[in-house]
C-alpha cells in the first residue's frame, strides 16, 4: 500500500454546516404559537363582545332546564383583578405583569424543541388567553367575565385557556419534554464525529514486516 493512495482518501464531511442548515425558520418554531394564540384571542373577544352587546351587567341568561341552569350560567359581570375573581382593583399592575409574561412566553417558545408538542402547546394557549384578557384592561379597564359553574367564581375562555395551558406544561413535566431546541442538540452531536475524523482519515498501518 503506498502513502499516495493512504493521502487521497476523501475529506470528511462538514456536519456542523448541515446541523445549521437544517435550522427550521422562524415561521416553523412560531406558526403553532401565532395560530393558536389568535385563534384563543379572537374566540375570547368574540364571546366577550356577544355577552356585553346582548346581556345587561350583572343579569343572568341560563335557557336550558333545570337542574342544569343552578350549576351553568352566563353572568355578564367586570373583573378589574386576576383570573377568577382574584386581586380586585390591580387592573393596571395586572395589565403589566401580562405584558411581561407574553415577553417572556414568546421568547421561551423559541428555545422549545419542536418535538416537545405539549410544551409548545401550553405556552401558546397561554399567549392566547394572555392577549384576550389584556385587550379587555387596555380597552375597557376590566376583563369581562360570563361563565359561572356552581359557587366557582366567573371566568371566561381566556381563563380557560391560561388553566389548561397550565395543565399542559404540568404534563409536559411528566413526560420529561426537554424545552431545549432539537438542532441545537444535534449540532452538539455531530461535533464528536468531526473531531475524530481527522484520525479516522489516517492511512491504515501495514502489517508488520512489509514495507510499504
Amino acid at each position: 500500500m503506498s502513502l499516495s493512495s493512504a493521502n487521497s482518501a476523501p475529506a470528511p464531511e462538514d456536519k456542523s454546516s448541515t446541523a445549521t442548515a437544517a435550522r427550521p425558520s422562524l415561521w416553523v418554531r412560531y406558526r403553532l404559537l401565532i395560530s393558536v394564540g389568535l385563534a384563543v384571542a379572537l374566540l375570547d373577544q368574540w364571546t366577550k363582545a356577544l355577552v356585553r352587546a346582548y346581556l345587561p351587567f350583572a343579569q343572568i341568561w341560563a335557557p336550558w332546564p333545570a337542574p342544569w341552569r343552578q350549576w351553568i350560567r352566563i353572568v355578564h359581570w367586570r373583573n378589574t383583578g386576576a383570573a377568577f375573581g382574584l386581586y380586585q382593583g390591580a387592573n393596571d399592575m395586572l395589565l403589566w405583569v401580562a405584558v411581561f409574561v407574553i415577553a417572556f412566553v414568546v421568547w421561551h417558545f423559541r428555545h422549545a424543541a419542536l418535538e416537545a408538542r405539549c410544551l409548545r402547546w401550553g405556552l401558546a394557549l397561554q399567549v392566547g388567553g394572555a392577549l384576550g384578557n389584556l385587550w379587555d384592561r387596555v380597552m375597557h379597564g376590566s376583563v369581562t367575565d360570563f361563565i359561572a359553574v356552581a359557587r366557582f367564581p366567573v371566568f371566561n375562555l381566556a381563563d380557560v385557556a391560561i388553566t389548561l395551558g397550565v395543565v399542559c406544561l404540568l404534563w409536559s413535566t411528566l413526560l420529561d419534554e426537554t424545552p431545549e431546541d432539537s438542532t441545537t442538540v444535534a449540532a452538539s452531536q455531530s461535533a464528536a464525529p468531526a473531531a475524530g475524523s481527522e484520525a479516522d482519515a489516517q492511512p491504515p498501518r501495514p502489517p508488520a514486516g512489509e514495507r510499504p
